[in-house]
C-alpha cells in the first residue's frame, strides 16, 4: 500500500499513540515538529477523534488515575500537569473533582514512614510538609497527614 502525503501525519500520530495515550495538543505539537501543515494536522486529528483514538476527557481521567495509583499528587500538581498536556480547564476541573486529596497524600507518605519513624515531632512535621507540598498538596492536607502520622502509635 502506497501512503499518500495526506496520510503521513495520521500514520505518524498512530505510531506516537502506541507508547501511551496522548492529548490532542500533544499530537498537534508532535506533528507540528514534523513540519506538517495545519490543515494536514487538523485532518489527522479529526480522523483520530472519529476513530476514538484520542479523547482529552478520557486522557485526563486516565492520567489522574495513573498518578493516584503510582505517584500520588495533589490537586495543584495534577492541574499543572494536565495544563502542560494541553487539557482544557473545564475538563481538568471535572476530573480533579473526583480525586480524594487526603487519601492520595496518605498513600504518598506510606513509602516514607519507615524512614521517618525515629524523627522528632518537629523533624517529622518538616519532612511531611516539604514532601507533600512538593507533590502539590494543600497546606491543610499536609497538616492533616502530619497530625495523623504524629498520632499513629504504629509508627511512633
Amino acid at each position: 500500500m502506497v501512503e499518500t502525503e495526506n496520510e503521513k501525519p495520521y500514520h505518524l500520530a498512530l505510531k506516537y499513540l502506541e507508547y501511551r495515550p496522548r492529548s490532542c495538543a500533544e499530537i498537534r505539537d508532535y506533528l507540528k515538529k514534523k513540519m506538517f501543515s495545519d490543515k494536514m494536522i487538523q485532518q489527522a486529528i479529526r480522523r483520530l477523534e472519529s476513530a476514538g483514538l484520542i479523547d482529552d476527557r478520557e486522557f485526563a481521567r486516565l492520567w489522574v488515575e495513573n498518578r493516584c495509583r503510582f505517584k500520588p499528587k495533589g490537586h495543584f500538581a495534577l492541574t499543572v500537569e494536565l495544563k502542560k498536556k494541553g487539557i482544557k480547564e473545564e475538563i481538568i476541573d471535572s476530573v480533579i473533582r473526583t480525586v480524594d486529596e487526603e487519601k492520595n497524600a496518605w498513600s504518598a507518605v506510606q513509602t516514607k514512614i519507615i524512614r521517618w519513624q525515629q524523627l522528632s515531632d518537629e523533624a517529622l512535621k518538616i519532612k511531611v510538609l516539604y514532601f507533600l507540598r512538593s507533590r502539590g498538596f494543600t497546606f491543610k492536607t499536609c497538616m492533616e497527614i502530619y497530625d495523623r502520622l504524629r498520632d499513629d502509635a504504629a509508627i511512633r
